[in-house]
C-alpha cells in the first residue's frame, strides 16, 4: 500500500480586496465579496442502478422507490390543479356567513324567551310593567340586529339569507310594536293584530331555516286575553266612573238647596226677630219694618196704597184679605229686608 502524502489545500485570494483565505472559503472576510464565482446548474446524472440481490437480477428497489415518486409528484400535481392556489383551504363562504348570523342573533332569542316568560305570567287585571319592560328590551335588540346585520359581509351566495333575516327582523319589529300597542293602549283592534303579527314573526324566522333564530315567540294569545280584558274592565270603570259622578253632583245640588233652604229660614227667623212696629196712617195700619228703617216702611206702604211716596225697590204682594177689605201685604226685595202692613182696600 502506498502511504498517503499529507499537503495543505491551496491558498484563495478574494478577487476584490486580494486578502488571502483558506480554500473552503466562500466569502471574504474583510470585504464580504463572494470568493467562488456561482456555477451554473447541471443536470443531475442518472443514478446508476442498484445490483440485485445476486447482483444480476432486475433492480426492484429502484423500481418502486421512482414509481413512489411518480405518483406523490401526481398528486402534488391533482392538488395545486383542483386547489387553484397554495392558500390554505378557507371554510365556505355561505357557512361561514350563517355563523355569523347566528352569533348576531343570539341576543334576539334570549330576548325573545324573556318576553315569552312574562306574557306567559300576565294574568287579568296584573300590572303590566315587567312585560312592558321585557317589549321594549327586544325592541332595543331588534334595533342592533338590523345594524349589525348591515355591518356583515355577504357573499355573493348569502344573499338570500340576507335578505331572509332582514325580512324576519322586520317582522319581528312589527310583532313588538303590536305588542308594546296592546300593553300600554288596550284596545280590541290591538289585541287582534296580536295573533297575525306573531305569526308572521315565527314564519319569519323559520324560513331562515338557522336553528333556533328567533327564540320561542308565546305567550300572545295570554296577551290578547289580557288585552280585551282590561278594555272590558275599562269600559266598565268608566261607566261606574260616570254613574258615581251623576250621583255626586245630585248629591252636591240637593245639599245646596237644603242649605239655600236653611239660610233663607234663618234669614226669616232673624227678620221676624228683628221686626219693628212702625205705626200707621191714612187708612194703612200695622206697618212693621224688618231689617229698614220706618220711615223707608212707611213710604213703601203709601206708594203701594196710594202710589204717594217711594216704592223703595219692594216688590208687595197680598197675604191675606178679610170680608171687610183689611188686606195685609209683605213686601221684599233683593238685600232681605221687608215692610208688613195692612189697609183698607175698597
Amino acid at each position: 500500500m502506498t502511504p498517503r502524502t499529507s499537503s495543505s489545500p491551496p491558498a484563495l485570494f478574494c478577487p476584490e480586496c486580494g486578502a488571502r483565505h483558506d480554500a473552503d472559503a466562500h466569502f471574504c472576510e474583510a470585504c464580504g465579496h463572494a470568493l467562488h464565482a456561482p456555477e451554473e446548474p447541471t443536470a443531475a446524472a442518472p443514478a446508476a442502478p442498484a445490483p440485485g440481490p445476486q447482483g444480476g437480477g432486475p433492480p426492484w428497489t429502484a423500481i418502486i422507490i421512482g414509481a413512489a415518486v411518480v405518483l406523490a409528484a401526481g398528486a402534488i400535481a391533482l392538488v395545486l390543479l383542483l386547489g387553484g392556489d397554495d392558500k390554505p383551504a378557507e371554510q365556505e363562504p355561505t357557512a361561514t356567513y350563517a355563523t355569523q348570523v347566528a352569533a348576531l342573533l343570539a341576543p334576539m332569542n334570549e330576548a325573545n324567551a324573556a318576553l315569552t316568560q312574562d306574557l306567559l305570567s300576565l294574568d287579568r287585571g296584573d300590572d303590566p310593567d315587567d312585560a312592558l319592560t321585557s317589549v321594549r328590551a327586544a325592541q332595543r335588540v331588534a334595533r342592533t340586529a338590523v345594524d349589525d346585520l348591515a355591518l356583515l359581509t355577504t357573499p355573493a351566495d348569502g344573499t338570500e339569507l340576507e335578505a331572509l333575516i332582514a325580512r324576519a327582523l322586520a317582522r319581528e319589529r312589527t310583532f313588538l310594536t303590536a305588542a308594546g300597542a296592546a300593553l300600554t293602549k288596550p284596545t280590541t283592534a290591538a289585541a287582534a293584530d296580536l295573533g297575525p303579527t306573531a305569526a308572521a314573526a315565527r314564519d319569519a324566522w323559520r324560513d331562515t331555516q338557522i336553528d333556533g333564530a328567533g327564540g320561542r315567540i308565546a305567550g300572545v294569545d295570554r296577551l290578547a286575553v289580557w288585552t280585551r280584558a282590561e278594555v272590558s274592565d275599562a269600559a266598565a270603570r268608566a261607566k261606574r266612573a260616570a254613574e258615581a259622578k251623576a250621583k255626586a253632583e245630585a248629591e252636591a245640588k240637593a245639599k245646596a238647596e237644603a242649605e239655600a233652604k236653611a239660610k233663607a229660614e234663618a234669614q226669616a227667623r232673624q227678620q221676624q226677630q228683628t221686626s219693628v212696629s212702625c205705626g200707621g196712617f191714612e187708612g194703612i195700619y200695622e206697618v212693621f219694618a224688618v231689617g229698614v228703617s220706618c220711615d223707608v216702611a212707611l213710604s213703601a206702604a203709601a206708594f203701594q196704597v196710594s202710589g204717594q211716596g217711594s216704592s223703595g225697590g219692594y216688590t208687595c204682594r197680598i197675604v191675606d184679605r178679610q170680608a171687610d177689605g183689611l188686606t195685609s201685604y209683605t213686601c221684599s226685595r233683593g238685600d232681605g229686608t221687608q215692610v208688613n202692613f195692612s189697609a183698607y182696600v175698597g
